[in-house]
């Protein structure tokens, strides 16, 4: 009997996804054929649509490059290679100039989990077929013999003895009688009378959902995260504008922007990182978990482990405060 295996939603969680179901099959292997269903429906196999190749370069992740990996730290055989173990070493593979601390752009992911995406097809298993279908499923139905119906737009279906839903972030809907939709019927009423007035509710992407917002006019944006910043980044660099160390030149394309929130504050930037190795645990290593599981039978987390991570931020902090001899002594 053939196994049917479907993933909804190919962007950077149906990539880990597929590595770690390939993985298993080749350690449990099954006697009869596999086929893994990869469905996407922005076509983008690896990134998805948030992280799409295509996309402007100014929109950036809010994680160093470094850190970044589509692999699994026990997975040796993927990460055996620098220009697959994180996203750092496979754009400095591919001959780009950026540092380890630096904030690579999303395109820039979505390339990288693209090229694993394929690498990991590759590696597949004998007996295991990976289908891609660039479909959007709409719907999931009773099978026959205990399989599911993946319904897609165009009422073609494919089956499945097991669905895994990695759709990423939900949108936003608007609900009838809320305040969103007030906005929206306002906008859609302006519109009828020629005027380009609009309640944009879900920006991405961003650049296409904003293409319409001529120079001078002025922009709401409601909230002021990391949406936000993608925001004024579309408004900005997007239209030719250039920030300088002490100023902003701008180009003339821009339209005039409100930013509003609850707070009424922008959320704080991210530190940079100062640090010019991975730092390694002195008193919450592995061995000393080890040493607790192997003491009890049953680990409590906030006695037995929370305790260590305590001890372990207090000697980075006095080390840092008192210096290298504290560490030493300690």
């Amino acid at each position: 009997m053939e196994h049917n295996i479907a993933i909804i939603g190919a962007g950077p969680r149906g990539t880990y996804c597929l590595r770690r179901l390939t993985l298993y099959l080749r350690q449990h292997p099954l006697p009869d054929p596999v086929h893994i269903h990869l469905i996407e429906k922005s076509g983008k196999f690896g990134g998805g649509g948030i992280h799409s190749p295509t996309q402007p370069e100014y929109l950036l992740l809010n994680t160093i490059g470094s850190q970044i990996t589509a692999f699994g730290d026990d997975d040796a055989e993927a990460r055996a290679s620098a220009a697959r173990k994180t996203l750092h070493g496979y754009l400095i593979d591919q001959g780009i100039s950026i540092g380890p601390n630096d904030y690579p752009s999303r395109a820039r992911h979505g390339r990288y989990l693209a090229a694993m995406f394929d690498w990991i097809e590759a590696k597949r298993p004998p007996g295991v077929t990976v289908h891609r279908h660039c479909r959007e499923a709409v719907d999931i139905e009773p099978g026959e013999d205990g399989a599911q119906l993946i319904r897609f737009e165009d009422g073609s279906a494919v089956a499945a003895h097991e669905i895994l839903l990695l759709t990423g972030h939900a949108k936003n809907r608007i609900v009838p009688g809320s305040l969103m939709e007030a906005w929206a019927q306002f906008a859609e009423g302006q519109q009828q009378k020629g005027r380009n007035v609009s309640y944009v509710n879900l920006v991405y992407p961003v650049s296409e959902k904003t293409a319409h917002i001529e120079p001078g006019e002025t922009v709401y944006v409601i909230g002021m995260g990391l949406t936000a910043v993608d925001v004024v980044k579309t408004f900005t660099y997007g239209r030719g504008g250039r920030f300088g160390p002490d100023r902003y030149t701008p180009s003339g394309k821009e339209p005039y922007v409100i930013l509003g929130s609850r707070l009424g504050m922008p959320y704080s930037a991210r530190g940079r990182n100062q640090k010019s190795d991975q730092y390694k645990g002195r008193i919450f290593t592995r061995e000393a978990v080890e040493a607790v599981k192997a003491r009890k039978s049953k680990v409590d987390f906030k006695e037995d482990l929370l305790s260590l991570m305590i001890r372990e931020m207090e000697f980075v902090y006095y080390s840092k405060m008192l210096g290298p001899r504290f560490g030493e002594d300690f």
